[in-house]
């Protein structure tokens, strides 16, 4: 595997990798989403592994199906 490409790779999915905690809510997740060049996030729990992600489609429809409690919805609920 050639280390210069994989390293210059990692450096700009870096800059483009948006992680948040899975009892954030879905308006801090909407914040992160509206971020030039974010169009996933990375659901995290208090370990640090992965629980999910989450893309604009899923905060627009938790958006369009609620009465309007979806905002503060906990990331890990979306």
């Amino acid at each position: 595997m050639d280390t210069i490409l994989v390293n210059s790779i990692e450096s700009i999915t870096r800059k483009r990798l948006a992680t948040i905690s899975d009892t954030a809510s879905l308006i801090d997740v909407a914040k992160l989403l509206s971020r030039p060049q974010i169009s996933l996030v990375v659901v995290c729990g208090s370990d640090g592994v992965m629980v999910g992600v989450i893309g604009m489609r899923n905060v627009v429809q938790n958006i369009g199906q609620c009465s309007g409690g979806a905002i503060t919805a906990a990331a890990a609920d979306v």
